[in-house]
């Protein structure tokens, strides 16, 4: 069984000249019989690759035809669409012989007829779009994960609104009733509409990619559905964190540890030599230094020994690194504190400026975040983060859905998020300016930037009594009627200094104002 794409020649190759056009057709092989399946392209002799799998280029047609990129994809969406016919066979315990695909094929979905330009299906060119993802497209290893996932979840719905409208769906299609659809479906799934607008944002990115690239011609806007709904953000405050740093029954050298943990991390040092901590010791202390510098899980994990630079009279010192998700290189620094200091102290040593400061795994890749964050929820139900907090979850029409906002104990949060909301928000606590605090957490937009904290109970308590203290006593009450008594006074004073002439009205105007 096996496919092979070639021209189809209707005499002897020799008897044809370079510019002769020829149709390009499919030929599928299975229990010693073939079948010709046309691909509706055709191209001139000179234009189409002979040596396609010793080239560089896998292009079937190349670029000396003008329509060589529209052309390829045709072929290629025509190869799919036989292996996914094939799969479906094989799917059913089925021969996929030549009579059998081509029964299919007689009876696959057909394109939706509409005026359009280009024909080409929408699951080949999101598939076109993943692989510009993969292979072209200069981007971070986790956006290009968060780009799958989406993709992953669109290309889940278009096959089954697909076989619900019986014909085969194109870029062109995505209306607004496709959009509705779409967003019932993930409402349906139970996700949430700040996750749905994100689904819809990577789609939209899909289409505007095939419109730059000439696959279609369709504008897309994304319907309006309510998705930004405030939260309490969640942190840890200092206590906890704290609290964190000084427990250490898991950790390698209690010998209670093994109560907690069997799981080791070996860390390489100089000359070849060894340390061994417990997993839950090492993500105990990535949670602790996260807090203290305010990163991201993938800036923490890559910071190297070199990333902490002495002040100039060397009685200080900062961690300066490049954040991860910034597009232009930003780099931040954040002063080093007794927390960070004394976790970098533990695994900096015997360690060279080029070596990481967190251990890595037996294949030298940083520590998975999905691993972390699983053994995070453990290590807080052991050392006892029981502070009630909610995350309530909304409707799209933003209302919090009932029993969802309960609160339960903090340890059920925690994730490697927290690190920069803890920071953020020990920062706010302590009056840090907004502009040097964003400085240190690399944030550019105070948008953005105040996503990280929410007003807390403590601060509504202190701030709100202010507002028409009850605990003002009699002495407070005389004391505001003696300033507004003297106040008074001095207004008919310089009344009657204005009155009889003794100073100027720029003057009197300006001490009158400057009084009330």
């Amino acid at each position: 069984m096996s496919i092979h794409v070639s021209l189809s020649y209707q005499k002897k190759k020799e008897d044809y000249n370079k510019h002769d056009e020829l149709g390009v057709c499919i030929y599928y092989y299975s229990l010693g019989k073939k079948i010709k399946i046309s691909t509706g392209v055709k191209t001139k002799l000179k234009d189409w690759n002979f040596n396609l799998t010793s080239s560089y280029s896998k292009d079937f047609i190349k670029r000396t035809d003008s329509d060589y990129l529209e052309k390829n994809l045709i072929i290629r969406q025509k190869i799919k669409e036989i292996e996914d016919i094939i799969y479906k066979i094989n799917l059913n315990f089925e021969i996929p012989t030549t009579d059998l695909l081509k029964s299919y094929l007689k009876s696959n979905l057909k394109v939706k007829k509409k005026k359009t330009f280009k024909q080409l299906g929408f699951l080949f060119i999101l598939n076109e779009y993943l692989d510009f993802i993969n292979t072209k497209s200069v981007l971070r290893d986790g956006y290009k994960r968060t780009l799958r996932s989406n993709l992953n979840r669109i290309s889940e719905f278009v096959i089954l609104h697909q076989n619900e409208v019986n014909y085969k769906f194109t870029i062109n299609d995505i209306d607004e009733d496709f959009q509705w659809k779409f967003l019932n479906y993930l409402n349906d799934k139970g996700e949430q509409p700040t996750t749905i607008r994100k689904r819809f944002t990577v789609l939209s990115s899909l289409v505007n990619w095939s419109r730059d690239n000439g696959y279609s011609d369709h504008n897309f806007k994304i319907i309006s559905f309510s998705h930004e709904n405030e939260r309490e953000v969640i942190y840890l405050n200092r206590d906890e964190v704290l609290q964190l740093y000084k427990f250490d029954l898991f950790n390698y050298n209690n010998e209670k540890h093994t109560s907690y943990t069997k799981s080791y991390i070996t860390d390489y040092l100089k000359s070849g030599r060894t340390i061994t901590y417990t997993d839950l010791e090492v993500y105990r202390d990535i949670l602790v230094f996260g807090c203290g510098i305010g990163g991201r899980f993938g800036d923490i994990v890559k910071l190297k020994l070199d990333n902490y630079q002495f002040s100039d009279d060397r009685t200080k010192g900062f961690f300066v690194f490049s954040m991860e998700k910034s597009r232009t290189g930003k780099k931040v620094k954040v002063p080093i504190n007794n927390l960070t200091f004394q976790i970098w102290k533990k695994y900096s040593k015997n360690k060279s400026r080029e070596d990481y400061l967190f251990p890595r795994t037996k294949k030298g890749k940083p520590i998975f975040n999905e691993m972390m964050n699983r053994s995070l929820k453990e290590i807080g139900r052991i050392v006892g983060l029981k502070r009630l907090v909610s995350k309530p979850k909304f409707s799209l029409e933003g209302q919090v859905i009932e029993g969802s906002d309960l609160r339960k104990p903090l340890y059920k949060f925690l994730t490697t998020h927290i690190m920069r909301r803890t920071f953020i928000r020990e920062g706010v606590e302590n009056n840090i300016p907004t502009h040097v605090l964003m400085s240190m957490s690399g944030h550019t937009t105070e948008k953005v930037f105040r996503r990280y904290f929410s007003t807390t109970t403590k601060e509504l308590d202190e701030e709100g009594k202010k507002m028409f203290s009850m605990d003002l006593s009699e002495k407070d009450f005389q004391t505001n009627e003696k300033i507004e008594n003297n106040i008074e006074g001095k207004l008919k004073e310089l009344k009657d200094l204005f009155e009889k002439g003794l100073i100027p009205e720029e003057i009197y105007h300006r001490k009158v104002s400057e009084l009330v």
